[in-house]
C-alpha cells in the first residue's frame, strides 16, 4: 500500500521555476539546466521503483517515498521507506544509464556514457548512512526495534552494471524490477513479526508527521542575485513577459491572448524562488498598483497565510 506518494523533488521543481525566471542570458543557464535534467532523471528512476513496488501485497507492504526525517542533529532523505510486520527495507534509488562500475577500492559509482566517464558517491553506503538516522529517530520516538534492511535501485535495466571485487556487492545493488523479490526474499527469512497493526498504523502516522521537507534558498544555493529574476505575468499561451492587467484580466500584447488566472503561476513562482510573498511583493512582482486587486488575488489562491490586513505574509501549503 502507497501511503506516501512518489512526487517531483522540490529542488527540481525550483529549479524549473528559476529557469523560467532567469535572464536569458545568464551565465548560471546551463548549470542550473544540467542540474534540472539530473533531477527529473532521479524522478523517472524513482517513478520505475514505484511501479515494480506496486506488485508487492498491499496488505503486507507500506511505502512511502521522499521521507525527510530530522533526529538528533542528523538529517536523511529517504527515495523509498517500506514498512513490513517483519523488517523495515530503506532503498536509495539511482537512474544511470550507460556502463556502471561499483569501484570497491574507492567506494565510488564509475559510470560510461556517451564516451564521458563520471564518478558518483557509494550509494551502498548512503543508505546504510540512512539506516543510523532511522535507527536514531526510531529511538527517538520509542518505536519498537526492528530489522532495518538497505537496498540500491538501479533505474535502467539497460544499465550494464559491473564491479571490479566481490559479486556479493550485488545482494544489495540491484535493478529496480528485481527489488520487490529481493525484498519478499528476505523478509521471509525473518520468522517473527514483529510489528502488530496497530504498531504499523502508529509508524506510520510518526513518518508522516516528522517528514520534515527541507529549505532550499535557491538564489543562495546558485548564487545568483535577485535583480537577475525577471518579474511579470508570463503569457500562457506565448511565454512573453509581462502581461497587462486590462479589465479583471490579463492581456498579451504579442499574441493578443487574454487570461482570467495567470497570475497564480507568477505567484507560485516568486514563492518558489523566495518561499513567502506579501501584497507589496507581489505588487512589484505582477507590475500592480492596486493594493486592493491584489489582495483579492492573493485571498483566492490556497495559500497559507499569517498575519492581519497589510502584515499578511503567504506562502505554499505544505
Amino acid at each position: 500500500m502507497i501511503i506516501k506518494p512518489c512526487s517531483v523533488p522540490l529542488l527540481t521543481l525550483t529549479e524549473e521555476v528559476l529557469l523560467r525566471r532567469l535572464l536569458l542570458n545568464h551565465q548560471k543557464r546551463a548549470e542550473i539546466l544540467s542540474n534540472l535534467k539530473k533531477g527529473w532523471s532521479g524522478y523517472r528512476g524513482e517513478q520505475n521503483l514505484s511501479y515494480h513496488l506496486s506488485f508487492l501485497p498491499e496488505k503486507e507492504y507500506f511505502i512511502f517515498h521522499d521521507v525527510r526525517l530530522v533526529t538528533d542533529g542528523m538529517s536523511c532523505q529517504l527515495d523509498v521507506l517500506l514498512l513490513t510486520p517483519f523488517a523495515i527495507f530503506i532503498i536509495e534509488s539511482k537512474n544511470l544509464s550507460g556502463q556502471v562500475t561499483y569501484d570497491q577500492n574507492t567506494k565510488r559509482l564509475i559510470r560510461i556514457y556517451q564516451n564521458q566517464e563520471e564518478s558518483f558517491p557509494d550509494p551502498v553506503m548512503q543508505a546504510k548512512r540512512q539506516q543510523i538516522v532511522l535507527q536514531h529517530w526510531m529511538d527517538e520516538q520509542k518505536l519498537k526495534s526492528c530489522p532495518i534492511e538497505y537496498l540500491v535501485s538501479i533505474g535502467s535495466s539497460t544499465t550494464l552494471l559491473k564491479t571490479n571485487g566481490s559479486n556479493h556487492i550485488f545482494q544489495k545493488l540491484l535493478f529496480a524490477e528485481q527489488i520487490p523479490d529481493k525484498i519478499q526474499q528476505l523478509n521471509q527469512s525473518y520468522n517473527k513479526r514483529i510489528l502488530s497493526p496497530y504498531l504499523l498504523q502508529k509508524f506510520c502516522n510518526l513518518l508522516l508527521e516528522s517528514h520534515t521537507p527541507p529549505s532550499i534558498n535557491i538564489l543562495e544555493k546558485c548564487e545568483i542575485s535577485p535583480s537577475d529574476i525577471l518579474s511579470g505575468v508570463q503569457c500562457p499561451s506565448c511565454n512573453r513577459l509581462p502581461m497587462d492587467r486590462i479589465k479583471n484580466k490579463w492581456y498579451c500584447h504579442r499574441c493578443q491572448h487574454f487570461s482570467h488566472n495567470a497570475h497564480c503561476q507568477a505567484i507560485t513562482d516568486y514563492l518558489h524562488i523566495h518561499g513567502t510573498i506579501t501584497n507589496q511583493q507581489a505588487r512589484q512582482f505582477l507590475h500592480l498598483s492596486s493594493t486592493n486587486v491584489c489582495t483579492r488575488l492573493l485571498e483566492n489562491m490556497d495559500l497559507s497565510c499569517t498575519g492581519k490586513r497589510k502584515y499578511k505574509i503567504y506562502s505554499l501549503k505544505k
